[in-house]
This record gives C-alpha cells, sequence and structure tokens, in this order.
C-alpha cells in the first residue's frame, strides 16, 4: 500500500501529501492538505525496532510500524501503531498495538510524550520496553517536525 493510501486511509480529508526530507539527516514527514489546498496537518511514517535488553536467551525482539498524523501545530490527532511486517510472527508485548495504547498520545505535543510518571503515558504491562521505545520514537519525529515547521 502507498503511504499516500494508508494516511488517506487514517484521515479521508486528504487529497494530496507533499514529501518533506531534511537533506542533511535523510529524516522526513508530509504535509497533508485538503481538496481546496488547505494545510490539515502533518503525517509521518516510522519503523521502530524494539531495543535489545542485555541478554541472549531472546533471539528476536518485536518491530513495529508508527502512522500518524498531526494538526499543524504538532499535536497528534491519528495514531497507529501496528507490528511490522518483516518483524517476529508473535510480539512479546503485544499491548502496545491495541488501540487504547495509542489512544493515549492523541492531543499531545511532543513535550508530553514521555513514560509517565514524567509524561503522559502509560507504559503496558510486561511492555516497559517497547512503551518506552515507541514514546521515544514519535517524540523525537514529533520534535524533528516541529524544528523544521518552525523554521
Amino acid at each position: 500500500m502507498l503511504k499516500k493510501d494508508k494516511f488517506k486511509q487514517l484521515l479521508a480529508d486528504i487529497e494530496r501529501i507533499k514529501r518533506v526530507v531534511d537533506a542533511e539527516s535523510g529524516k522526513g514527514y508530509w504535509e497533508a492538505y485538503d481538496a481546496p489546498g488547505n494545510l490539515l496537518g502533518f503525517a509521518f511514517y516510522l519503523e521502530v525496532p524494539e531495543t535489545p535488553p542485555e541478554t541472549d536467551e531472546v533471539a528476536e525482539f518485536d518491530e513495529y510500524e508508527v502512522w500518524g498524523i498531526t494538526s499543524p501545530e504538532v499535536d497528534i490527532k491519528i495514531l497507529e501503531i501496528a507490528p511490522h511486517p518483516g518483524g517476529p510472527e508473535n510480539l512479546w508485548a503485544e499491548g502496545v498495538t491495541e488501540p487504547g495504547y495509542a489512544a493515549q498520545f492523541l492531543g499531545l505535543t511532543p513535550d508530553e510524550i514521555r513514560l509517565s510518571p514524567v509524561g503522559k503515558i502509560d507504559a503496558v504491562t510486561d511492555g516497559t520496553i517497547s512503551s518506552k521505545i515507541l514514546a521515544e520514537a514519535i517524540r523525537t519525529q514529533l520534535e524533528f517536525m516541529a524544528m523544521k515547521i518552525k523554521g
């Protein structure tokens, strides 16, 4: 599925997306526009591997795909977290792919996206590492976008 199609699936008002890429880092995101050309917000896609704990007992670690759409002010409006198709078939921390985990991010700005008690994100039971890695990846992406947008 093309990214435009996935973003449109998440927000039907999207008619056009424009890729924005930082020349130095290669990181990017998309500007999302409606049919009349109004900026709806910004879209992003992340592939997030779980950083393995210091153990040799487990051969495979969880990997995730993150699809998000923010407002023009860069607070999260839509977020979907799914198992990465190239990752393991059975996730250790399936709870982070449940809608309730992603719902915690809605309306938050980058500064608020940290695990509680410092931030507003509750870790998933038996999924603290995945919860932390995902929150950090999403926060870092939003900080990057905010910096680029505000110049």
